[in-house]
């Protein structure tokens, strides 16, 4: 509340409605904040049919780019697909997989959505991953 408070063009939402119903044009800080704790993975989004109120990786990426695009010098998005380590954390390829494969249309969104000719776009890792198995087998 204190944050909304300091400026009329402050913005803060919980839900996929919500940062959907943003106005981009009267709107100049975006706060979305969609769980207590990391965001659900894709899949479990899917599974537990939240698609409704859980904003994707893209969704969220689009209107990053629709707010900031409206500064006439530019701007710097970072765009990161976190999931995508947990699930190899875990020792969860689906998961790891499918939130890449998440990741990736988060990507092809961007640059569909930004003028190539005016734009850089880097897409990297920050470390690489090997699917492990750990401990001991059951005899």
């Amino acid at each position: 509340n204190e944050w909304i408070a300091a400026d009329n063009q402050r913005t803060f939402v919980r839900t996929k409605q919500e940062l959907n119903a943003v106005d981009t044009s009267n709107v100049k800080q975006l706060f979305g904040l969609f769980n207590s704790n990391h965001l659900l993975y894709n899949l479990d989004v899917q599974r537990d049919n939240l698609q409704e109120t859980m904003p994707s990786l893209t969704d969220m990426t689009l209107k990053a780019i629709d707010i900031l695009s409206q500064n006439e010098n530019g701007f710097f998005l970072f765009v990161e697909g976190g999931r995508i380590d947990h699930g190899h954390h875990d020792n969860q390829a689906k998961y790891a997989v499918d939130e890449t494969v998440e990741f990736s249309k988060a990507i092809e969104a961007a640059l569909e959505k930004v003028d190539l000719e005016e734009t850089l776009v880097v897409v990297t890792a920050d470390h690489g991953h090997v699917m492990t198995l750990a401990g001991y087998a059951v005899s």
